[in-house]
């Protein structure tokens, strides 16, 4: 289950994601979608896993002012699972120009 605050700013993720205002790249080899901010680097990883018979969402947020590293993790049996879902789906989706 992810923490409060990061909940939140998947959240402000999705919003700005969603308004145009962030771009993300994606890498379809490795499920994989990162941003970059004048704050921070932050990227969100697909996987299964085999051992719970899950798929899960690992995300890592860089900040570039403190220097460190974050990471956490959320699984299909968990109910914040849904709303990372969203924000990777939205992000794939950025830079895509639809040609009908």
């Amino acid at each position: 289950m992810l923490p409060r605050n990061v909940y939140s700013m998947l959240r402000t993720l999705l919003d700005q994601t969603e308004a145009g205002q962030l771009k993300w790249d994606y890498d379809d080899e490795r499920d994989l979608v990162s941003v970059e901010t004048s704050n921070a680097r932050i990227s969100i990883c697909y996987s299964f896993n085999p051992m719970e018979d899950v798929g899960e969402f690992k995300l890592h947020y860089y900040d570039k002012l403190a220097g460190k590293q974050h990471s956490f993790v959320t699984n299909q049996l968990y109910n914040d699972y849904e709303q990372v879902r969203i924000v990777y789906d939205s992000a794939q989706a950025s830079k895509m120009q639809f040609r009908l």
